[in-house]
């Protein structure tokens, strides 16, 4: 099995869109997901085997005092305002603006 490495590095390329959601994926199945949560917030998610190990959260909890004691699921983007966002490639780099 091929693995990755500094040497060898991965090169993503954009998968799907969906509002403030930017998927990426690379050749050995690898994903990244970048979500615009705000204007000046993002979030990014490298997933190797291209989904998560565990599918809840206890980290994150906009508009509440705490996470919930079950967690959220890590794709749970509610409590955020998620503002419109584009990505532009040029040479093989990726920007994504607010």
């Amino acid at each position: 099995m091929l693995h990755r490495s500094l040497a060898q590095p991965p090169v993503f390329v954009l998968e799907r869109q969906s509002g403030g959601l930017f998927q990426f994926r690379e050749p050995l199945g690898a994903v990244a997901k970048v979500w615009v949560l705000e204007e000046d917030v993002v979030r990014v998610a490298i997933l190797p085997g291209g989904d998560w190990l565990q599918p809840r959260s206890w980290s994150i909890a906009p508009d509440l005092d705490d996470v919930p004691h079950e967690g959220r699921a890590r794709e749970d983007q509610s409590g955020f305002s998620c503002p419109a966002a584009r990505v532009e490639t040029q040479d093989g780099l990726v920007t994504v603006t607010t």
